[in-house]
């Protein structure tokens, strides 16, 4: 026998031994089982090695929900701070000659113009409409980004309609419904903001939100008479302003001067609109008096110019007659006007307040 294989003979056969002292009955050491004897020429059981299952050691189950360790970080969070911090971005857009770099699943969750995309690559530019303008996208993107409904905060006057026609290109449908319940908004969108989107709507050729702004215009109709922005008004936007029954005046009068002031601020370029400018005049709902004035008074030469035109003489004669008859009271008053075959004038949202200028305090 080897020194080495004497030497593991003697440890192993200490061992056994050693178990002598163990009472193989006690139930702390079912494994432990009766002792051989040292089997001939030092070989046999002594060698064998012994599992600890043999030996007395048992794996015991920890209980895990006892142990206290470091918290774990969230997953939706982490997932987006990375999209807020655009960490490997997976697509390329080209909006309104800007580049931008986005996480197409963030796209796609409120897209399905992205979601319906095959060649969403990470190289590929994808050109966007050029309806879409990079300020908008930049609101819709934080928007979608945004937890929760602060997405609000990146509407503002001046944006939102611009947001809108991006969203109904892209279409992002949760926003533009958005965009469109602030936009019906009264409270929101009257006056002055009305004026200013139903601007930006006719620069953008939005009808809708333009028919939408025209009768919230009210009370704001003669401060804007009295801007230079009402000056600069193409004659499409002047005539729906002068058609309008919902801006508040005082008298027929001052529509007629709003009229006369858009007119002469450049009489060589616009005397050719002088027709279809005050034919949205109703000079039915003028007193008499005030039509004579128009035709006749030396003092407002400005009226003197626009009344020589034939076809305006023609719209104040017409007036003229629906007036005096109308100053009257009949209770045939439609009939007798169907009988002469007057035009009856759609009535004014006048206001209660009276008040009469000439047209240098205009």
């Amino acid at each position: 026998m080897s020194q080495k294989s004497e030497a593991q003979y003697q440890l192993n056969k200490t061992f056994c031994l050693s178990t002598k002292y163990f009472n193989v009955q006690d139930p702390k050491f079912p494994l432990l089982g009766t002792l051989k004897d040292e089997p001939l020429g030092g070989k046999g059981d002594f060698f064998a090695e012994v599992e600890l299952n043999k030996l007395g050691y048992f794996a015991e189950d920890i209980e895990w929900n006892n142990l206290k360790t470091l918290d774990r970080r969230e997953l939706h969070p982490l997932i987006h701070e990375r999209l807020l911090n655009f960490v490997n971005p997976d697509i390329s857009l080209m909006i309104d000659e800007h580049e931008f770099y986005c996480h197409r699943i963030v796209l796609q969750c409120y897209s399905p113009f992205f979601d319906q995309m095959n060649n969403l690559q990470p190289n590929n530019f994808i050109e966007i409409d050029p309806g879409v303008s990079k300020e908008a996208f930049i609101a819709i993107y934080a928007w979608m980004l945004t937890v929760g409904q602060g997405g609000f905060r990146y509407l503002t006057r001046e944006n939102i309609l611009q947001v809108l026609i991006a969203c109904q290109i892209l279409q992002v449908t949760d926003l533009e419904e958005q965009c469109l319940a602030f936009i019906d908004n009264g409270q929101a969108f009257s006056e002055e903001n009305a004026f200013h989107l139903f601007m930006d709507a006719s620069r953008l050729k939005q009808q809708k939100i333009m028919d939408l702004m025209v009768p919230r215009i009210k009370a704001f109709f003669l401060h804007l008479v009295s801007a230079k922005e009402f000056l600069e008004l193409n004659v499409e936007d002047l005539t729906v302003f002068l058609q309008s029954n919902y801006a508040i005046i005082h008298c027929e009068m001052e529509m007629f001067m709003s009229a006369v002031r858009w007119l002469m601020h450049n009489w060589e370029e616009r005397c050719h609109y002088l027709s279809i400018v005050m034919q949205c005049i109703r000079f039915g709902l003028m007193t008499p008096s005030q039509l004579v004035d128009i035709r006749k008074n030396p003092e407002s030469p400005e009226f003197l110019k626009i009344t020589q035109d034939k076809a305006v003489q023609k719209m104040i004669d017409d007036g003229m007659a629906y007036a005096v008859e109308n100053s009257s009271v009949k209770s045939d008053h439609l009939q007798r006007c169907n009988l002469l075959k007057l035009d009856v004038p759609q009535p004014r949202n006048f206001s209660k307040e009276t008040k009469v200028i000439i047209f240098s305090e205009f």
